[in-house]
């Protein structure tokens, strides 16, 4: 992984940690069909620092394995979820009613991207540290708003 990917991702959480910091409590909306605007971006923020370390764990584990296959596999989904992060921050900082979906949308995009680097990780017989697991499990309540 590159310096400036590192760099991009971590400027980008940390952005987006401190806007979180400000609203205090993150009180999560029961209706699956309006996130708060603090679930989403606290999702995003977590969904980002799990892009991250997948992106590392996936690439330290193409070079020790010397595939390229999956070093292949990680850079291209990184590229999209990287993309749907973007997006979702947007989103958030506009947040209305139809930046809602799109927010949704791109959260799941961006954790079926992240999907595709642990399976890529799995594939290898690496264990998935425990932050992906944690956003692969968070991100699919999102699907009733994009889909619905």
């Amino acid at each position: 992984m590159s310096a400036a990917r590192a760099s991009w991702i971590m400027a980008f959480g940390c952005a987006t940690l401190l806007a979180t910091s400000q609203v205090g409590c993150l009180k999560r909306t029961h209706d699956a069909e309006s996130p708060s605007r603090q679930t989403a971006r606290a999702t995003i923020v977590l969904v980002a620092k799990a892009v991250l370390i997948a992106d590392q764990t996936c690439s330290g584990v193409a070079k020790k394995q010397e595939k390229a296959s999956i070093a292949a596999t990680c850079e291209q989904a990184y590229n999209v979820a990287r993309n749907s992060l973007l997006t979702a921050e947007s989103g958030v900082d506009a947040w209305d009613s139809v930046a809602q979906k799109d927010i949704a949308c791109a959260i799941i995009e961006s954790g079926r991207a992240l999907k595709r680097t642990a399976d890529a990780i799995q594939s290898a017989g690496v264990e998935l540290p425990a932050i992906v697991v944690d956003a692969l499990k968070l991100v699919p309540e999102f699907g009733s708003v994009c889909h619905g």
